[in-house]
C-alpha cells in the first residue's frame, strides 16, 4: 500500500478487481498477529453479520432522491430572498 497523506489515507491498486468484488485489509501487528479489517472509506459493504467491503462503481448507482433534491433547491431559494 502507498501512504497518501498525513491523514492516515493509504491507496492500493489491484489489477483485475471488479464491481461487486469483496475485500478486506490484512493488517499485521507488531506481535505478528494478522487482523482482517473492512475499509472505513468503502462506498458499499456486506450486511451484518458479514463485514467485507465491496467494490462498487458509483457511476452505476441509480439515485432515487430527485424529489428531495428539488425540495432542497426550493428551500435554498427561499433562504436567499
Amino acid at each position: 500500500m502507498k501512504f497518501i497523506d498525513d491523514c492516515g489515507v493509504w491507496e492500493l491498486f489491484i489489477p483485475g478487481i471488479a464491481h461487486g468484488d469483496k475485500y478486506k485489509f490484512e493488517i499485521k501487528t507488531k506481535e505478528d498477529v494478522i487482523l482482517y479489517k473492512a475499509d472505513p472509506f468503502a462506498a458499499y459493504s456486506e450486511l451484518r453479520p458479514n463485514t467485507a467491503s465491496i467494490v462498487y462503481d458509483l457511476n452505476k448507482y441509480k439515485w432515487k432522491d430527485a424529489k428531495w433534491i428539488k425540495q432542497r433547491e426550493k428551500k435554498k431559494t427561499c433562504l436567499r430572498d
